[in-house]
């Protein structure tokens, strides 16, 4: 019972006022209500960050990897896997993409490893200063970081069997 209608208001112009009908039940039976239902509403629980999430694309179909877990019983004891998995799979069936899902935890360690790879290279950052430093203000996004890093540093993209695009 959330529906203000029931006593007695109606919305118009996203306001609500008092309607011509009769109340079927009280204003305060009505706020009651709502207290409880506030009270019974489930928290949403967060088990897990995601800091790739909106940012990882699947190689096959260039569909977002949503973050997701699944909860697995073994001898008596719940074990949590988290995994990045493609929406398409979401959306459609699961054979509707090859990729499906890939664990969270081998994806966030293979991308951390190598952005901190990255970070260490002094040719890299020296070229990525230089690039930054003499492009021109109109071009709002700059330079592709993985087109000025040395070959050395630049990120394996078969990792996990072309799969993925990162960033």
């Amino acid at each position: 019972m959330r529906n203000p209608i029931y006593t007695g208001k109606i919305r118009y112009a996203g306001k609500f006022s008092q309607g011509l009908h009769q109340p079927i039940i009280s204003e305060e039976m009505f706020n009651l209500a709502q207290v409880e239902h506030k009270s019974k509403r489930r928290t949403l629980r967060v088990y897990k960050n995601y800091p790739l999430a909106s940012l990882v694309q699947c190689k096959e179909c260039d569909s977002f990897m949503t973050p997701c877990h699944t909860n697995k019983k073994k001898q008596g004891k719940i074990n949590r896997y988290y995994y990045y998995r493609c929406t398409k799979t979401f959306k459609r069936d699961w054979d509707s993409c090859e990729t499906r899902q890939v664990s969270a935890n081998r994806l966030e360690d293979y991308v951390f490893e190598n952005l901190e790879r990255i970070s260490l290279d002094k040719h890299y950052i020296d070229s990525l200063i230089f690039r930054l430093n003499n492009t021109s203000s109109g071009d709002r996004m700059g330079p592709e970081p993985l087109q000025v890093c040395s070959e050395s540093s630049k990120i394996s993209p078969d990792i996990f069997g072309q799969t993925f695009n990162f960033l």
